[in-house]
């Protein structure tokens, strides 16, 4: 169509439209003309042309400007139109209009050459399977769910791309050499909560570059990826109880020490950990737990006797006990050794299974603890036993101290040995040994009169038998005095 105009018009037209194109366009916007052609107006050929040269520039450079573009058709951006955000000068921001918002593709860093695009990108979620397709979804961070065993994690993806899981249960995922590498190659038991980087190699293949769990340290199986470890056991770590030869360190024992205050009914046993009596298991005590004479009863401050009633001037065992099904760790006392504190015997629970010997400790007269002191496996009286005490008497038997009974301790003894006459001596010695003959061989004696009637003293230690018996034997010169007070014992606990 052609309109036609006055000369003086159309001159002037013509210079106000070429001022017009020689104007700068508008601060922030010189790439984000119109991208439709008008309608209504007075135009021409040329005006038809830059309008389209405008448009042009715009999509080329992808409307850039510093703010959002409003120069699709009715004024507002469409789904999928491109923005390049130059608020930066040296951070420029690539953007795509999602219908509702500008999502980020990525940045343009002009003064060093770089396009940097986002790292991930959404969340969603895929159920466990063997074959977890972790690509029917293209968000970057995916929750595994489920606790089916996993041994691929599919071939959709596009080679080199990267997945972040999270898992939401306990599963496995199972080592391969090819498909399924994994950290420490060998499979790996998740728990909730854990999180693991794959990225796809391409041929359905996949290597897991990072595990983190949530609770504890990853530990890489051994033992020819067998999980079975020999290193330690009961690890505070979660579903996985990474268990071991607990025989490697038979017999252990650290802490568990018994005390008692003054005149008190109450036997406390300190912090500590010890293996079981089989060597199967450990048991630990986290705080001092306080056991009285009443009949057992679980927890802190309950009674300990697994059977019958408190007697008076006895001697009592003190276990550690366990119930490996829940792993509660308690105390009982008992007054046999060995076959006590049995589980389902007495008052005694029948799951509780485990247990190992601590000490033993004796009632007083009133029904209380008899004090004492404990230091590692050593017991100290507070006040010494006279256990034995001859007169004119040639010492010549098993002579029963107050140690516990029913385990060989090592006994801690002050002896007195007097004689009418000089020459006189004694050895002392463990019933468990054979019979000795004092000064044979030579030098075999425990103590010796060297002048009349005047006391020798010995401090002697000497095993006992399981009937709290030592041996002496005097041989038999003059009229003998013997005495023997017992100051403690050591235990072999």
């Amino acid at each position: 169509m052609r309109y036609r105009l006055g000369s003086a018009s159309a001159c002037l037209a013509g210079v106000l439209i070429a001022a017009l194109l020689l104007l700068p366009a508008p601060q922030g916007r010189a790439a984000q003309s119109s991208l439709s052609l008008p309608t209504t107006g007075v135009f021409n050929g040329l005006t038809e042309q830059n309008n389209i040269n405008a448009a042009l520039n715009a999509l080329n450079t992808c409307n850039s400007g510093n703010v959002a573009p409003t120069n699709a058709l009715g004024g507002a951006p469409v789904e999928g139109q491109c923005w390049l955000d130059t608020t930066s000068s040296t951070l420029k921001i690539l953007k795509r209009y999602t219908g509702s918002g500008w999502a980020v593709e990525g940045v343009l860093d002009v003064a060093n050459g770089l396009w940097s695009p986002p790292v991930g990108g959404g969340t969603a979620s895929v159920a466990s399977a063997s074959t977890t397709n972790l690509c029917t979804s293209p968000q970057s961070v995916q929750t595994v769910t489920g606790t089916t065993t996993i041994t691929s994690f599919g071939s959709s993806c596009v080679a080199g791309q990267r997945k972040t899981l999270v898992f939401s249960g306990a599963l496995t995922l199972t080592y391969n050499a090819t498909s399924m590498i994994l950290p420490g190659a060998g499979s790996i038991i998740v728990a909730a909560g854990d999180v693991a980087e794959a990225i796809y190699l391409g041929s359905g293949n996949w290597r897991v570059v990072s595990y983190v769990p949530l609770v504890g340290t990853v530990v890489n199986s051994v033992a020819g990826r067998t999980g079975v470890l020999t290193l330690s056991h009961g690890l505070t770590n979660s579903s996985n109880d990474l268990q071991i030869d607990v025989a490697s360190i038979a017999n252990h024992i650290g802490g568990l020490t018994l005390s008692t205050a003054v005149a008190s009914s109450t036997v406390t046993i300190a912090v500590g950990a010890a293996t079981d009596s089989g060597n199967v298991d450990l048991m630990k005590l986290t705080s001092a737990l306080n056991k009285h004479t009443g009949s057992w009863a679980v927890g802190h401050n309950s009674g300990g006797l697994d059977t019958g009633t408190i007697a008076v001037s006895s001697w009592y065992h003190v276990y550690l006990i366990k119930r490996p099904d829940t792993g509660v760790v308690d105390a009982c006392i008992t007054a046999t050794f060995g076959t006590g504190c049995a589980a389902g015997v007495g008052n005694i629970p029948a799951a509780y299974t485990e247990k190992r010997w601590l000490g033993g400790i004796k009632t007083d007269a009133s029904n209380n603890w008899t004090r004492f002191y404990q230091i590692g496996d050593e017991f100290i009286w507070d006040v010494p036993a006279p256990d034995v005490n001859l007169t004119a008497t040639t010492p010549n038997a098993n002579y029963a101290l107050s140690v516990p009974p029913g385990v060989s301790v090592m006994a801690h003894v002050e002896m007195n040995f007097r004689s009418s006459s000089t020459g006189a001596f004694v050895v002392v010695h463990s019933p468990l040994g054979n019979s000795q003959t004092p000064g044979t061989p030579s030098g075999n004696v425990t103590a010796s009169v060297i002048v009349a009637n005047i006391d020798s003293y010995s401090v002697v230690n000497v095993l006992t038998d399981t009937s709290r018996q030592i041996h002496a034997t005097g041989n038999g010169v003059g009229s003998n005095n013997f005495v023997l007070t017992t100051t403690g014992w050591r235990v072999f606990r």
